[in-house]
């Protein structure tokens, strides 16, 4: 079942511009991945060093595989300078929900 995935920054304002810069190239290595269907930036109007990467994938499974890859090659650890907070990773699914089991 497909799943989108919201991945939620808050930067630190001195790293802001220089990761919004940086974002799309580093955004072509996500594209990429199998199960990979789509991937868009948002950046919050009130608060510029709040910024949102929404994607969507063919299934949880796939982005947990991309994501283990970015922890493998070090991305996180880059970031943690720069962010103010650990990003917040939530998991959605798109459709009606389940039956009220009234």
């Amino acid at each position: 079942m497909p799943v989108t995935v919201m991945v939620e920054f808050q930067m630190k304002p001195e790293a802001t511009e220089q990761f919004r810069a940086d974002l799309p190239q580093a955004l072509e290595a996500t594209r990429a991945r199998d199960g990979n269907q789509s991937i868009e930036v948002l950046h919050n109007q009130d608060d510029p060093c709040n910024i949102v990467v929404f994607q969507r994938w063919d299934s949880r499974a796939p982005y947990e595989s991309y994501l283990q890859w970015r922890l493998d090659t070090g991305m996180m650890e880059m970031m943690e300078p720069i962010v103010a907070k650990e990003p917040s990773i939530r998991f959605w699914d798109t459709g009606p929900g389940p039956a009220d089991p009234a």
